[in-house]
């Protein structure tokens, strides 16, 4: 691990995910995970601190790209299929089985 891979799961340690309500969502035509909390600067600051999250004013909410690691930072479940650019749906690369060749 490079140092900032350190600092950044030491932030992450210090991320209180049950202050928040996430739900998956879209916007935008992207999928997200909206986050709703009270209306309060210290919980903005704590978002805004440990997380890239962005706030919709048409929609006045906060919210995340929904991907493997805000899934895991807010204690959601991983998804287990996802659209690709054809809107066909696949796997997530986690749940493929792996092709194991014998050697030999």
């Amino acid at each position: 691990m490079c140092a900032f891979d350190i600092q950044n799961a030491q932030v992450m340690n210090n991320f209180k995910a049950n202050l928040f309500d996430p739900k998956p969502g879209q916007h935008r035509q992207k999928n997200i995970i909206w986050i709703r909390f009270p209306f309060e600067r210290k919980l903005i600051n704590h978002l805004k601190e440990h997380t890239t999250a962005k706030y919709s004013k048409t929609n006045t909410c906060w919210y995340v790209p929904d991907n493997l690691h805000y899934r895991k930072t807010f204690d959601l479940k991983p998804k287990l299929f996802s659209k690709n650019n054809n809107g066909l749906y696949r796997t997530h690369r986690l749940f493929q089985k792996k092709d194991h060749k014998s050697a030999g």
